[in-house]
């Protein structure tokens, strides 16, 4: 933008805001979008204060839990934890790749996407749904095995794919996005929450 040069997609908060899973938590939060339960942590938090964060951890969130980076992409640094002595290594990884580490509840969920292109009155696309080869769906499931699956439309109720472009365009527009998005969501295998 500063050298006036025309590009394709959001503009620099949108895509600084999406890019960073706590912002994005509280941007969402402050616009009604229901997420997991979650924690936020700084590096020198985890170093310094491990057992208390270990704890925290424990009594808020419980098992399994996912320990992410904040900003990175592609589930980079990403962790699944099954049981409290998983935590320290989980976050170290985390740590090691950025500053800002999220802990976020496991959810037993299915993986959908939704395309939202647009400026003022973004139009949402039909949903897909990635069903990966893999526990979760990691850089590996995604970049390295060739074996997950992707199926568009999701194989969802007519009523859940209205619901999940609804919250596309809201999540779209909360983040100020522009352009183009693809809005990624988590539905709870028993509940469809």
């Amino acid at each position: 933008e500063m050298a006036n040069v025309p590009y394709v997609g959001c503009g620099v908060f949108a895509s600084a805001a999406a890019m960073d899973k706590f912002m994005s938590k509280i941007i969402f939060g402050a616009n009604g979008l229901q997420q997991a339960d979650f924690l936020h942590f700084t590096r020198k938090q985890i170093r310094e204060n491990l057992p208390d964060i270990k704890k925290e951890i424990t009594q808020k969130i419980g098992f399994p839990c996912f320990v992410k980076p904040s900003n990175l992409g592609s589930s980079v640094g990403i962790s699944k934890v099954k049981k409290a002595d998983e935590l320290p290594i989980a976050l170290n990884i985390a740590g090691d790749f950025d500053s800002s580490v999220i802990v976020e509840k496991g959810i037993d969920a299915r993986e959908i996407e939704c395309s939202v292109l647009g400026n003022d009155e973004p139009v949402a696309s039909v949903p897909g749904e990635v069903v990966p080869n893999r526990e979760f769906y990691d850089f590996y499931s995604k970049y390295v095995d060739n074996a997950s699956k992707l199926f568009i439309p999701a194989k969802i109720s007519d009523k859940k794919i209205a619901e999940v472009k609804a919250l596309a365009i809201k999540a779209y527009k909360s983040l100020q996005c522009s352009g183009m998005a693809r809005v990624d969501f988590l539905m709870d295998r028993n509940t469809e929450k």
